[in-house]
């Protein structure tokens, strides 16, 4: 019985690992993506930073910010850095938007990506601090 419990941890536990490498190489990409797309000073978030006030060496920041935090999330043992550095730029895109009237669907967005990238941050940090 204790040999069945044990397996048992074992596979749980591999699960649970490659479903934290799956749902941090999915945030990943998607903010590769929209990083690099921001360096892009005549690209389509330039309008978009203009109209919310943000000069455009901004933008570039928050895109070498992101990417940055996008490189991290892939690295297990500074995962819980980058979802850190991409939660902060998130909780500052939903105060832009809240700022610029947001719709209800990009507030259901923004929170599921602050809970996944709370989660990764939580149990990273933990995981590296027992290690």
């Amino acid at each position: 019985m204790l040999k069945l419990i044990n397996n048992l941890r074992n596979f749980i536990s591999k699960g649970a690992a490659f479903l934290i490498w799956f749902i941090s190489a999915l945030i990943a990409y998607d903010f590769f993506i929209h990083g690099a797309r921001k360096l892009d000073p005549s690209g389509w978030w330039a309008p978009a930073f203009e109209k919310w006030g943000y000069p455009t060496w901004f933008m570039i920041l928050i895109g070498i910010i992101e990417l940055i935090g996008a490189l991290l999330l892939i690295i297990p043992k500074v995962r819980y850095i980058g979802a850190f550095f991409l939660f902060i730029i998130m909780l500052g895109a939903l105060t832009t938007k809240a700022l610029h009237k947001i719709a209800i669907e990009e507030v259901v967005f923004f929170l599921n990506i602050l809970t996944l990238l709370l989660f990764l941050f939580i149990y990273e940090f933990k995981k590296q601090s027992n290690q």
